[in-house]
């Protein structure tokens, strides 16, 4: 297994959780009003005798610092401070850190194949490796890590001959729907009315490779390994992304998951993850003693920047973070959309963002359309922590929605009687699919799909009704929480009721909701939520096409009703990463291997004699 099941907040634990202690609640940070900082789930109470049923899975990835019961005291602010705690792997007695730098020592979720380049080995000397397995295991029962036995393997390296010729090219490309996309500039944005020029290039946080042998190689051929899905994670709860891709190669197929471990607010994090990927000629390995059953590894490796540039744009300005600057001029910051499609056509509206408040005023929204405009729709609604809603209570569900979110822009076309008839992702050329759920997909929350009690207690949709689709309603993020028993179900198909809008003050909204004069109806698609209030309550036209724009980076200046004139508005993407969340798109590894052995041109054999010479034989073993 890849994870270590924590029944008692023991792993990686937070300064706020400690069953044993009876700090078992969700609490706040004294500074910040943060109250994240709690148990990611309700642990059982440890009674004596009995076994605790309650636990999170822990990824073995990363750091894993474990504490013992006992090791850890309540202090009076109501969190907790270790007294001692062992890290694996990587801990100040790792013997790893010894030989290898933190990057190198570090767990990473790769799968079984293991590759080890020795780049100083010399020809003809005999070598010997060896190679062992481990496991985390749990302190509080034994010793923090469990390793094999050692088994030992010479090998003797050989240069080859003179007149063999044995090569191999690797490179690799991005394709949508079998369509090679081509990376480009960023668009430019208009200083003067906050409009991007065009769509976002295709996404550069990716790479795929081939460990090429190519002396087992023979031909051409190419290793794909398709984004098949997205499990959103909660980088304010330890819990990271996954990412689902399908690999193949010559007929053979793995399964690969690809874990980031996002950061709270900026950086960027990636992974690799290795698998079984190309059978080898079955002629050439035998002379190294293997057969076609053999497989060379392939790998996918996948980065994603921070939530401050993916969708939480509010934290990055209240904090100055590069490219947003000063917090008093970076409050119109989000996604547009506009009247498709893309890219033919591009978005108009001038300050499309321009009804978001000062950044952290908790002021009320002077008007509730702040995400562009389109043709029928009243009001286009988004929420965004620190800028459309309160900061701290919110922010975790930012981080959420930003495993999936990208540089693209995607055309939302409609069938008639409110049915979506597909969603595409027109920079990376693929469908976009829809879900009940969210994740790398889009879907309708329609107001009849909130029943019960609403999370913002009111009788109309709002984006906080949000809280109650998985998985947002499972990680309950700060004060995004869900207390329905069932959660709310995503649709294909619009049925407008009555929708409404909050701004200002924290999750709950510390103002009155809004309700919106028309009917209408929610939307998530690819990390983003909206209301739209649709004009008289009328179902887009059939044959109707919506665009969505959405970007990775940070805007500074612009003007709107909200914080007023700021200045000419400035885009850019200090981590120079496009995150690769595209679900359909796929990496490929194109090879072409040569082996060949030239004829000989020189016969002559006249010259070559025995040394000494004469030569006496002595024994009939010579």
């Amino acid at each position: 297994g890849t994870v270590i099941a924590d029944f008692t907040s023991q792993i990686n634990s937070s300064e706020g959780c400690a069953p044993e202690l009876g700090i078992n609640f969700p609490s706040v940070d004294p500074e910040s009003g943060d109250t994240t900082f709690g148990c990611p789930v309700d642990f059982d109470s440890l009674v004596p005798g009995v076994a605790p049923t309650v636990s999170v899975d822990v990824p073995l990835v990363g750091q894993i610092i474990q504490v013992k019961r006992g090791a850890r005291l309540a202090l009076a602010t109501g969190l907790t401070i270790n007294t001692t705690a062992d890290t694996a792997i990587s801990g100040r007695e790792g013997g790893c850190l010894q030989a290898g730098s933190t990057d190198q020592c570090s767990l990473r979720d790769t799968g079984v194949p293991f590759v080890y380049v020795d780049g100083t080995a010399r020809n003809n000397l005999r070598y010997f490796y060896s190679v062992v397995s481990f496991d985390i295991n749990s302190f509080q029962s034994g010793p923090s890590s469990i390793e094999s036995s050692r088994v030992t393997k010479p090998v003797t390296p050989v240069a080859l001959a003179s007149n063999y010729t044995s090569e191999a090219v690797v490179t690799s490309e991005l394709t949508g729907r079998g369509t090679v996309l081509q990376s480009g500039p960023l668009p430019t944005l208009d200083p003067a009315t906050s409009t991007f020029s065009g769509p976002f290039p295709p996404a550069t946080g990716w790479t795929v490779g081939l460990e090429a042998v190519s002396q087992v190689l023979v031909s051409e051929g190419a290793l794909n390994a398709r984004l098949d899905s997205i499990q959103l994670g909660s980088p304010y709860q330890g819990i990271a992304h996954q990412y689902w891709f399908t690999a193949s190669a010559a007929g053979v197929t793995a399964t690969v998951t690809v874990p980031i471990l996002q950061p709270e607010e900026i950086g960027v994090t990636s992974d690799t993850v290795g698998f079984r990927a190309v059978p080898l000629d079955a002629s050439l390995a035998a002379r190294y003693g293997g057969n076609a059953s053999y497989q060379l590894p392939g790998q996918v490796s996948v980065a994603l920047p921070g939530p401050d540039y993916l969708a939480l744009y509010g934290r990055g300005c209240v904090n100055s973070r590069a490219g947003f600057d000063d917090p008093a001029t970076c409050p119109y910051n989000g996604s547009r959309w506009f009247a498709g499609p893309s890219p033919e056509t591009n978005e108009t509206l001038a300050n499309p963002i321009g009804c978001n408040t000062a950044n952290f005023s908790n002021a009320v929204f002077p008007c509730y359309n702040n995400a562009g405009e389109l043709p029928g729709v009243t009001t286009i609604y988004q929420t965004q922590c620190y800028q459309a809603a309160g900061g701290a209570s919110c922010r975790p569900l930012a981080g959420i929605q930003s495993g999936a979110k990208r540089g693209a822009d995607f055309n939302v076309y409609w069938s008639a009687g409110g049915v979506v008839d597909s969603v595409i992702d027109v920079t990376h050329n693929v469908v976009v699919p829809f879900d009940s759920v969210a994740g790398g997909t889009w879907g309708i929350l329609n107001p009849g799909a909130a029943t019960g009690t609403s999370p913002d207690a009111s009788a109309t949709l709002t984006n906080m009704d949000f809280a109650c689709v998985e998985p947002f309603r499972t990680y309950a993020a700060g004060g995004f929480i869900c207390a329905e028993a069932a959660p709310y179900r995503l649709s294909n198909t619009a049925v407008p009721g009555a929708v409404g809008f909050f701004s200002g003050g924290a999750y709950p909204p510390a103002v009155a909701i809004t309700a919106a004069a028309s009917a209408g109806f929610g939307m998530y698609i690819a990390g983003d939520m909206f209301t739209f209030e649709l004009a008289g309550g009328a179902l887009p036209a059939d044959g109707a096409v919506w665009a969505l724009r959405q970007y990775v980076g940070a805007i500074k200046g612009g003007n709107g009703l909200g914080a007023g004139d700021l200045g000419p508005a400035t885009f850019s993407n200090p981590e120079e990463v496009l995150p690769f969340t595209a679900v359909g798109a796929e990496l490929r590894a194109n090879f072409a291997v040569t082996n060949t052995v030239d004829g000989a041109d020189r016969n002559d054999l006249s010259q070559v004699h025995t040394v000494p010479d004469p030569y006496y034989v002595t024994s009939a073993f010579e």
